[in-house]
């Protein structure tokens, strides 16, 4: 499944119905998970196989979701420094870390007196 660069509301909700039978799936198997009164070793067998086969597709389509989400935010970075240059102000950008898995920009544009 190619993405494009750039996505707008109708491809990610395309992406999402063509998704949803793999969520379907995963939730399945997390509800039989929880209550596992007469499973046998071949159920969890056939469902190891199902969530590989969940995961082979779901991570590259995250991935490439993940670097469109980049570029975006890389995009709209570009745009707010020259439009404050043009405007002749100050652009100072801060990154703050709240946990090695999250990043959270903040950009400030701040107007020479």
């Amino acid at each position: 499944m190619g993405i494009d660069i750039k996505l707008d509301e109708e491809k990610l909700k395309k992406i999402l119905k063509d998704s949803k039978p793999i969520f379907a799936i995963i939730d399945e198997i997390g509800g039989e998970m929880r209550e596992p009164t007469g499973l046998n070793i071949e159920y969890y067998y056939t469902s190891l196989d199902k969530l590989s086969g969940c995961y082979t597709y779901l991570s590259p389509l995250y991935k490439k979701l993940a670097a469109v989400k980049t570029n975006n935010e890389v995009g709209k970075y570009v745009a707010l420094r020259k439009a404050s240059e043009d405007d002749e102000k100050k652009f100072v950008s801060t990154e703050l870390i709240g946990s090695p898995l999250t990043k959270l920009r903040i950009f400030v544009l701040l107007e020479i007196l």
